[in-house]
């Protein structure tokens, strides 16, 4: 093969030649960047593992920048978000359970009036106050027009059964349970049901209603979690829910 010469005595390279003498200088630039890089993961402190528990490290991502979730924001949110299945229009299409079955739903408290077997009332985890009247072949949602789906207790009136009180936020904590937003009250027997406060409780994990005195009402509340504050605590209401004491730990 005869080369073209550009000045006398030089000739031109052949082209394969040209393209490995490219793909080498690419080859050695990319493996010195590469050990750079290396080197600077390992010397940054914001890419090392974090030195906390797993729930705090989840718990930093959800709060970041802040302390703490702010409460004040959630419950709007929870309003908010109560208002647009309020105004949503009536939809006759039905909902056809699909799946999955492999995962059930945890139930937080169980509660059955005195002399009646066949009443029983669940809370649920992320399903609300249900109720059966036929020993549970049958269950109606007794939660659908309040804005929280989890229940954390639920106590009956030992005096008028039809008196109810159900605590809001599961309590069995693990990372983030899903806040409620205080304690709900009804007077006929879960038809519908008034907001009694407490609404920055969080989690509800207890609700007795005093056996000698049923105005005489207790509920203990875990409070935000991954945090100090002034909600933990037991609180007392002596007029039936209306107002409360809080007796912080």
């Amino acid at each position: 093969m005869k080369y073209k010469t550009l000045l006398p005595g030089k000739k031109l390279a052949s082209p394969l030649f040209s393209i490995a003498v490219i793909v080498l200088i690419c080859f050695i630039s990319w493996h010195a960047n590469r050990l750079d890089t290396s080197s600077n993961l390992n010397n940054s402190n914001h890419f090392q593992p974090p030195s906390i528990t797993p729930n705090d490290w989840m718990a930093l991502q959800r709060i970041y920048p802040y302390d703490r979730i702010q409460p004040n924001a959630y419950l709007l949110a929870v309003e908010q978000a109560q208002a647009l299945m309020d105004e949503a229009p009536e939809r006759s299409t039905p909902w056809v359970f699909t799946g999955p079955t492999n995962i059930g739903g945890r139930i937080t408290d169980i509660e059955i009036p005195d002399g009646d077997l066949q009443t029983i009332y669940l809370g649920a985890s992320t399903g609300g106050v249900l109720k059966t009247t036929d020993g549970g072949t049958t269950w109606t949602n007794l939660f659908q027009d309040v804005p929280v789906v989890s229940i954390g207790d639920i106590a009956i009136d030992p005096d008028n059964s039809d008196i109810l009180y159900a605590g809001t936020g599961e309590a069995n904590s693990s990372s983030f349970s899903f806040w409620g937003n205080g304690i709900y009250k009804s007077v006929d027997a879960g038809e519908t049901w008034q907001h009694m406060g407490l609404e920055h409780s969080a989690y509800i994990g207890r609700v007795v209603v005093d056996y000698s005195n049923s105005q005489r009402v207790y509920v203990a509340a875990c409070g935000y979690l991954f945090s100090y504050n002034d909600e933990r605590g037991v609180y007392r209401s002596v007029d039936g829910g209306t107002t409360w004491r809080g007796y912080s730990s």
